[in-house]
């Protein structure tokens, strides 16, 4: 791939420098190019006159090689020409922990944040199925109950005709997932587990008070407004995209935090280095334990958040348990992706059962410090790895120093 200016009288090519499979990777990329390379070396382009601007595959001029060598369509958006700029994936200070190009007080709140979190391995281990009560996994094209209760089949519930819901193959998770289309606020499609706390067929299942562990598969393609509902039961428990920010929570009513009333638990992604909205999978896992008084949120298997609440769950008397979004006066906040794998438990989980539910297997799995915060690990080994002091002096030795990309104009 290749984007070539012409000024009339010189042309220059510049060859894309990043992962050529980027093409394939399904999502926005940006390309960013440093303008004096047209005018630097063999290269004489007037930057101030030029009249064409190419973009192609392959050789330059031989139009016969993209009819035998390529296939398919790649769009293009936004050309825009800037002066240096915060371009923090090609230069910023070794002190920048925010990645905004500069070093201050920010990347300091950001550390402090962090202190100390370090790196660790962990042996997943299997949780079972003796207090698993409802397990979806779409595998068979239905939205059935796979637990081994099998007692809560579901539904799919189809909503404003410009919504879907439906059961599809999925490259990524090699298996058929549940895919939903609600990309406004109207009634949205979701699917219907039923399992109200008057069905009296499953007594674990409507009597989910002191632990609960709820765990899915989840890919975000558009989050068009507040609360979007990924599980729920309707105000019981839910785990959704929470205001205005692109992370997940896990949410249960009747739990209090210093008598405050109730308490929301938020992850967030700010720190994690992962966007949901990316166009990957990702795995949630929400788990409380009214006994410990201890509540988690789980993202791809590293404790993203927690509290200490208390107070059993309060039970909705009128929904059962959906994917997708939420039955009721909020069913306009279902959730716009795909989801797969999902779990319910009357038990709380462990985080290495967590970690097994993503790996299916017992082998160790290591993960790095998850904080920006940890910008070296010079001489430390793994599961040695912290945010302290040697992160700390990397900010002190280039503070206020900026850095802004192109260099050199």
């Amino acid at each position: 791939m290749y984007v070539v200016l012409d000024d009339g009288t010189n042309e220059a090519m510049k060859l894309y420098d990043s992962d050529l499979s980027d093409v394939n990777a399904g999502k926005w990329k940006e390309w960013d190019i440093d303008l004096s390379w047209f005018t630097d070396g063999a290269n004489h382009v007037n930057l101030a006159s030029v009249q064409t601007i190419y973009i192609g595959f392959g050789e330059r001029g031989n139009e016969e090689w993209p009819t035998t060598h390529l296939a398919g369509t790649v769009y293009f958006d936004d050309f825009r020409v800037y002066p240096p700029h915060c371009v923090s994936n090609r230069l910023k200070p070794d002190g920048d922990v925010t990645g905004n190009c500069i070093v201050n007080n920010v990347d300091i709140r950001w550390m402090n944040y962090r202190w100390l979190e370090n790196d660790y391995t962990i042996t997943p281990s299997n949780p079972g199925t003796a207090n698993l009560i409802g397990y979806w996994n779409f595998d068979d094209g239905t939205a059935n109950d796979s637990s081994p209760g099998g007692l809560h089949d579901g539904t799919l519930v189809q909503g404003d005709v410009a919504t879907s819901v439906a059961i599809v193959d999925d490259a990524y998770r090699g298996n058929k997932v549940l895919e939903l289309n609600n990309p406004t606020a109207v009634l949205n499609s979701v699917v219907d587990c039923n399992g109200n706390p008057n069905d009296i067929s499953d007594p674990n299942w409507s009597s989910i008070k002191e632990q609960i562990s709820i765990a899915a598969w989840f890919k975000a393609d558009t989050l068009f407004q507040d609360n979007q509902y990924l599980l729920t039961r309707g105000s019981s428990y839910q785990v959704r995209r929470y205001v205005a920010n692109d992370e997940m929570a896990g949410y249960m009513d009747g739990l209090t935090t210093g008598g405050s009333g109730n308490a929301t638990l938020e992850t967030d992604t700010l720190y994690s280095g992962t966007d949901i909205v990316d166009d990957d999978w990702h795995h949630i896992a929400v788990t409380y334990d009214s006994i410990a008084e201890e509540r988690k949120v789980y993202i791809d298997g590293r404790i993203a958040g927690t509290d200490k609440p208390t107070g059993q769950l309060a039970l909705e008397y009128y929904q059962g348990f959906v994917i997708g979004g939420r039955l009721g006066s909020l069913d306009t906040r279902g959730w716009d992706g795909r989801i797969d794998e999902v779990r319910l438990y009357n038990d709380v989980l462990t985080q290495a059962e967590v970690v097994y539910l993503i790996t299916n297997s017992t082998s160790p799995e290591y993960f790095e410090v998850w904080s920006l915060g940890n910008l070296t690990d010079t001489g430390d080994s793994v599961n040695s790895r912290f945010v302290n002091l040697k992160d700390y002096n990397k900010v002190a030795d280039t503070w206020l120093d900026e850095l802004l990309w192109p260099s050199g104009w």
